[in-house]
């Protein structure tokens, strides 16, 4: 809990400062699913050539140790991030190298076990940092299937899931989970099996589907049906209600939870007062820098600023584009990757006190 009330500190320091202690790194457009709600998948089916423009090792690095820079939470994501050329690397250079991160969160599909352990092991006795790993679920095996494209790809992600959790069990400071996107391709079979895994004792990470500039489907269809609004709400209810404890994490988990009720009523609807371009920000494979994992809004590229993502935050565009997220201006959203550092940073608020319990 030290760790984590630590993280809060970091946050509230962030907003005195106006300084970012968040930062969302989506370090490749690799992906071995081919998921319906996401289409970064065909990212390099369409165009094999831009793979060659992604940020390399040492630009990373270069990116992390960049002065000024005192980022406490840091998401690597992707595509699937384990696929990352010299990802382990990577991640024991974030452990050892980067002090200020006190959080470590990174999601995966958990395809390819051998290389994920490969990744994990080497720092599987780390103590310097919370490491949240989390795999995806969407339904039970025929459902998950359909949904991440994937033939057999439930249990190889449960074999994967399984696997990590053995190797670290004897590290408090690992944290493994079943994250479940709920939409209109599995709505109609997700409660049994969300219920099913509560009841076995999973740890689990609701997300509601979005369409959204870095998942590359914002044109399509939306992803959540209006007439699965009740179900959705029941599933929030019971996964919310068996997460019981005061500790900061799961308090932040309560409190976004039961907000997405009122976004699943209205989509378009602004939960918080989000704090992107205020303590977090964005940057994709190829260095350019964004608000938040949802707005196409580009800020700039930290090639073009020496990989000094401070130097980029203070540009008048990271200033004007704040002042338009502050405006309600940007696309209303309620996904775990934006909505916990805005709730940690308007904890006074009624929508936040009302669900702390």
């Amino acid at each position: 809990m030290f760790k984590e009330l630590e993280l809060l500190k970091g946050f509230l320091f962030s907003r005195l400062h106006n300084v970012p202690s968040k930062l969302n790194l989506n370090i490749t457009s690799l992906c071995n699913s081919q998921c319906r709600t996401c289409n970064i998948w065909k990212t390099y089916r369409q165009q094999p050539q831009k793979a060659q423009e992604e940020l390399t090792q040492e630009e990373i690095q270069r990116l992390l140790s960049a002065p000024g820079l005192n980022i406490e939470w840091l998401t690597i994501a992707g595509g699937e991030p384990f696929l990352k050329n010299d990802f382990e690397n990577i991640l024991q250079f974030v452990i050892n190298d980067c002090p200020s991160i006190k959080l470590l969160s990174i999601p995966s599909n958990g395809l390819d076990k051998k290389r994920i352990l490969k990744c994990l092991t080497p720092v599987k006795d780390q103590k310097k940092l919370l490491l949240y790993v989390t795999f995806s679920l969407d339904g039970p095996p025929d459902i998950h299937n359909y949904v991440r494209g994937v033939e057999n790809g439930y249990e190889k992600t449960w074999d994967t899931y399984n696997e990590v959790k053995k190797l670290v069990s004897r590290n408090d400071n690992f944290r493994i989970a079943l994250e479940t996107t709920i939409s209109k391709f599995n709505i109609d079979h997700i409660e049994p099996f969300i219920k099913k895994l509560i009841s076995d004792g999973h740890t689990l990470i609701l997300a509601m589907a979005h369409n959204a500039y870095q998942y590359k489907n914002e044109g399509e269809d939306h992803l959540l049906l209006q007439e699965g609004q009740d179900r959705i709400k029941e599933i929030i209810l019971n996964v919310a209600g068996n997460i019981r404890g005061l500790s900061p994490e799961k308090v932040l988990k309560r409190v976004y939870l039961k907000n997405c009720i009122p976004y699943v009523e209205n989509p378009g609807k602004h939960i918080l007062p989000c704090t992107a371009l205020q303590n977090s920000i964005v940057v994709d494979p190829y260095g350019n820098v964004f608000p938040c994992t949802m707005w196409n809004k580009k800020i700039g590229n930290i090639k073009e600023h020496d990989y000094n993502l401070m130097a980029l935050w203070n540009t008048s565009n990271r200033v004007q584009t704040r002042k338009e997220i502050k405006n309600q201006q940007c696309p209303a959203c309620w996904t775990p990757c934006e909505a916990y550092q805005s709730i940690a940073q308007n904890f006074y608020r009624p929508s936040v006190l009302k669900n702390i319990w």
